[in-house]
């Protein structure tokens, strides 16, 4: 699915009703990845058409605000014109619920290696706890520290000759 979405204004346009990871591009390029309920589709407020749900970093619990709410934040925060990532697309809603419920009665706890945004939303839309952008940073840490160990034997052996 993935296709590039601007908020404009107070509308999020080309989204049908459904259950979605999504993840938010942000300036720095830090992306922040939630599980968006563009018809209230999982019907926990009634009122509200669109939803976020979310553990926001070093905050404690589940957020769920409504795309009004989020919006005026990151409007407060300098953020005029959020971008959006539609990542996934969930098929199963009622397993769906059913996981986010249990986030909800767990409270469960921000942890940037073991369970952060990318990890929530991904669980709750295809019941597997993952976090790709953490898996990216580990390879490329451990990759840099492999090339950088060879250099430093390198240039011992070369330095002993």
């Amino acid at each position: 699915m993935t296709q590039q979405v601007i908020l404009k204004g107070r509308e999020l346009f080309n989204v049908r009703d459904g259950l979605f990871l999504i993840t938010r591009l942000e300036p720095d390029n830090w992306n922040h990845a939630m599980v968006f309920d563009s018809g209230n589709v999982l019907g926990f407020r009634e009122a509200d058409k669109f939803m976020l749900y979310h553990l926001p970093n070093k905050e404690a619990g589940l957020k769920t605000p409504t795309l009004k709410e989020y919006l005026d934040d990151r409007r407060k925060r300098g953020d005029p014109q959020p971008r959006f990532s539609f990542d996934l697309e969930c098929l199963d809603i009622e397993n769906a619920r059913n996981r986010l419920l249990k986030v909800y009665q767990r409270n469960e706890q921000y942890d940037e290696l073991f369970n952060n945004c990318e990890h929530f939303a991904y669980k709750v839309i295809t019941g597997e706890k993952q976090s790709p952008q953490l898996r990216y940073s580990l390879i490329t840490t451990g990759v840099i520290a492999m090339i950088t160990a060879r250099q430093f034997i390198l240039d011992s052996q070369t330095s002993s000759i």
